[in-house]
């Protein structure tokens, strides 16, 4: 280096910097990939899980449905997904969690907060910390137990 900790040429600012990325790369690592996938309702692809035109296919094999699947996140080798329901129906459990053979897990417990008595789930995710929340169209959250498919309210957002 030369006077005062700056660079007297670029071939030497240019050797420091390389030195500095590798010794950055060397302490970060690689990155860890997690095991939620949430996947669009439209058509795309990823491990387990092929939503197109509101159908699921879970390892290249069709399930049959009752209802328009809407969205689906992986959650290690289980599928959630949620339907969309018509208007004029009445089902406020409408997510199910299926294997990677596409039997039924469970059925979500239905939705208990908000008004009127239909209420279905609007929105289903993955948080960072690996919880599984459902939304209602009230707006108030739940978190799904992955092994039952029971709820626990946590939240209301605001819209």
């Amino acid at each position: 280096m030369g006077e005062e900790g700056y660079a007297s040429n670029i071939d030497e600012a240019n050797s420091s910097l390389t030195a500095s990325v590798d010794v950055t790369e060397a302490v970060i690592g690689p990155v860890p990939v997690s095991p939620l996938v949430p996947v669009s309702p439209l058509a795309m692809t990823d491990n387990l899980i092929t939503i197109t035109d509101g159908v699921l296919q879970i390892a290249g094999r069709t399930i049959t449905t009752e209802f328009t699947v809407a969205e689906a996140i992986q959650v290690a080798k289980m599928v959630i997904v949620r339907f969309e329901i018509p208007t004029g129906v009445v089902k406020n459990d409408n997510v199910n969690s299926y294997d990677k053979d596409g039997d039924v897990l469970w059925t979500i417990e239905a939705s208990q907060h908000g008004g009127g008595e239909d209420n279905p789930y609007a929105s289903i995710k993955a948080d960072e910390g690996g919880k599984v929340i459902a939304e209602n169209y009230h707006g108030v959250e739940y978190e799904i137990n992955t092994d039952d498919g029971t709820v626990s309210a946590i939240g209301l957002r605001r819209f």
